[in-house]
């Protein structure tokens, strides 16, 4: 004790849970706590003594990618050390065998930054020629000769074309930035020739317009508005003026062949203006036939047979007729009697059909008839009860039944199972009555019996009927 204070007699040694310790890594010699070596004593802590090391399994390391030049640990150039590790100063860089290099394939570093070649593109991380071109001192040259490239590809220069791998311009011509340029002034190259403009002449090679005339997109073009070149000179067509400086035909005219026309195929002049054939229309200053009509001797003319026009459209001359593919016909059920369609007797015209005027009846070439069995009751047709209209016939929906007064009933002595009339067994539906097919039987209470059987019935039948009189048992009485 020391003052009042506890201290180990260990050099460089602390107190730590009542125990007195040397610092992590350091050993006890001679009574004393010595660091390993390249190490220091600091703070009760061994730390590396050379500068921007770090401990490492007991011994002091440079940082990742560092060097130790002369004792002293320093990342390479353009690098930076950051949590032990040199990191490059260069964005998309990567610390590669020392150097810092471009993470983008085939890039190189310059003016502080990772580039691709001249013409060269970064494509999914990697520098990429235009085909056919190879990349020397950095940039990316073609090796087609005078080619150049161009979307990702090498080319030649315009009207010039790859012959043994150099481009060559057509004849009378060689290449400028680019471009095949022709040797005689102004001219253009045309399917791999030099000419001249259109309407241009070549004197003393050089292409000339001519008088009033200017250069304008490979055509000597007058400078007088919708003016023409005629032997060597600008001119307005047949039937226009000039004024100021712009050709002007007759209103609703233009320029054809030289000649002021009507706009279009159907107008045709008259008194200096333009006007519109016969039944045609004038729709945004456009002569147009209505349809179903064609120009014919400047009158539009209806082109299916048997029509006229009325009233802006093709009518048919037979009254109440419609066209359907081209002809003239009658509607539905509707016949041509004295050049107009008329309908059968009850029946009118719905949407090109007669279509007869009493509900459910059905309609021939002479009139409306109620179906098979129906009857008409206030104008509409009405089929027996358990029945419906089938091919213009009610019939009964039991089957073997037959309408009687309205009603579908099945035949006499037949019961309706299943929506089914069934005779009893041994008989058959004859004329509305279920009759015994044996020659020697009876039908007695809906089944057919043998004559003595049917002789019983009969006589308890007469039995019965006197006691219900009143009347008793006698010879008298059964007479």
């Amino acid at each position: 004790m020391i003052n009042g204070l506890c201290e180990c007699e260990t050099q460089n040694s602390f107190i730590n849970n009542s125990l007195c310790v040397c610092a992590e890594n350091a050993t006890n010699s001679s009574n004393i706590c010595m660091c390993p070596a390249s190490y220091v004593y600091n703070n009760k802590q061994c730390v590396c003594e050379i500068p921007n090391t770090f401990s490492v399994n007991g011994q002091c390391i440079c940082g990742n990618g560092a060097l130790n030049v002369s004792g002293v640990c320093m990342c390479p150039y353009q690098t930076t050390l950051i949590d032990n590790s040199c990191i490059c100063d260069i964005p998309q860089t990567i610390l590669t065998a020392g150097i810092c290099k471009c993470v983008t394939i085939g890039a190189f570093i310059m003016d502080y930054t990772c580039q691709c070649g001249i013409n060269s593109t970064n494509t999914s991380n990697s520098c990429v020629c235009p085909i056919g071109s190879s990349l020397i001192d950095g940039v990316c040259q073609c090796a087609t000769q005078d080619a150049f490239p161009e979307n990702g590809t090498c080319v030649c220069g315009q009207y010039a074309t790859n012959i043994s791998n150099k481009c060559v311009c057509p004849a009378d011509s060689s290449l400028q930035n680019g471009v095949c340029s022709c040797f005689t002034q102004d001219a253009i190259i045309v399917n791999s020739i030099c000419v001249c403009a259109v309407n241009a002449t070549n004197s003393s090679n050089i292409c000339q317009c001519p008088v009033g005339a200017v250069l304008s997109n490979n055509v000597c073009a007058c400078q007088t508005q919708f003016a023409f070149p005629v032997a060597g000179a600008c001119v307005c067509a047949v039937n226009a003026t000039n004024s100021s400086n712009t050709c002007v035909c007759p209103t609703g005219s233009s320029i054809i062949s030289g000649v002021c026309v009507c706009s279009t195929s159907l107008s045709y002049p008259v008194s200096q203006s333009c006007q519109c054939p016969v039944n045609a229309l004038n729709v945004s200053n456009t002569c147009t036939c209505p349809s179903g009509t064609t120009l014919q001797l400047d009158v539009c003319t209806c082109v299916v047979p048997q029509t006229q026009f009325i009233s802006g459209s093709c009518a048919c001359v037979t009254k109440n007729a419609f066209i359907k593919n081209s002809v003239c016909t009658c509607g539905t059920n509707s016949l041509n009697i004295s050049n107009t369609c008329s309908c059968p007797t009850g029946s009118v015209l719905v949407s090109q059909a007669c279509t007869c005027s009493t509900q459910n009846a059905f309609i021939n070439s002479t009139g409306c008839f109620c179906p098979v069995n129906a009857t008409n009751s206030s104008n509409k047709c009405t089929c027996p009860t358990g029945s419906l209209i089938n091919a213009n016939i009610c019939k009964c929906t039991s089957q073997n039944a037959f309408p009687v007064n309205g009603t579908c009933v099945c035949g006499v002595n037949a019961t309706n199972t299943s929506n089914m009339c069934i005779c009893p067994n041994g008989s058959l539906l004859q004329g509305g009555v279920c009759v015994c097919q044996a020659a020697t039987s009876y039908m007695y209470n809906k089944t057919c019996v043998l004559p003595i059987q049917y002789l019983i019935y009969q006589l308890m039948q007469v039995y019965q009927f006197e006691l219900l009189q009143g009347c008793k048992l006698s010879i008298s009485c059964c007479a």
